[in-house]
């Protein structure tokens, strides 16, 4: 129980720190609502749940890919980012709305592009593999089934997770609030251009 404490600390001072997951849910939640915001979390936990049964299946691989290829993915994902953040500098500013609207907004492509767009964030941050590589034996008793202890170590790997971007989504709605009591709405569109842009040199970095 000690060590399983000791995890948690570990993935917790992790998680919590601005990242491509975090900053995408405080840009769904300012721009669609907080609805948006759980949709996007789930599609990334969906892929966390890929990386994880990856690190089951073989720890030996990951650890044998090469850089160039993890190198590959992280700039795939950094540049469509980019590319996302470049539109969004180019959009117009936001007619004042009313206040329910930014909650009740359908983003473009519906729910699904969400999710399809928090999916692929996660799937193509490999950082998420190798932390779970390198993290995971460091808490695993070799005398003690393997298949329990993993299922919990990312069991509460994804429980941390989801509650940290979910806070992320909250800060997101508040500050969307707090805009349109002040009439600055038409901020958003560059505001997300810079989240984007964070999500992308984070991912490239």
């Amino acid at each position: 129980m000690q060590a399983w404490w000791m995890y948690a600390a570990v993935v917790t001072a992790v998680v919590f720190s601005p990242g491509p997951m975090t900053l995408f849910a405080m840009a769904n939640a300012m721009s669609h609502g907080r609805r948006a915001a759980l949709v996007g979390i789930l599609g990334g936990s969906t892929a966390y749940l890929g990386h994880l049964a990856i690190v089951y299946a073989s720890l030996a691989t990951i650890a044998g890919w090469s850089a160039g290829t993890l190198r590959a993915v992280r700039v795939a994902g950094g540049c469509y980012f980019l590319w996302m953040a470049w539109r969004q500098w180019r959009a117009p500013g936001l007619a004042a709305p009313s206040p329910n609207a930014a909650a009740a907004a359908t983003p473009a492509g519906g729910l699904g592009r969400i999710w399809l767009r928090g999916f692929l964030i996660a799937a193509t941050n490999p950082k998420a593999i190798l932390f779970f590589a390198a993290l995971f034996p460091r808490f695993i008793d070799v005398q003690r089934p393997y298949t329990g202890q993993f299922l919990l170590l990312g069991a509460t790997y994804l429980a941390i997770q989801f509650v940290s971007n979910a806070s992320y989504g909250v800060a997101g709605s508040a500050l969307m609030s707090a805009l349109r009591r002040r009439g600055r709405e038409r901020w958003l569109p560059r505001l997300l251009a810079v989240v984007f842009a964070a999500i992308g040199l984070v991912m490239l970095a």
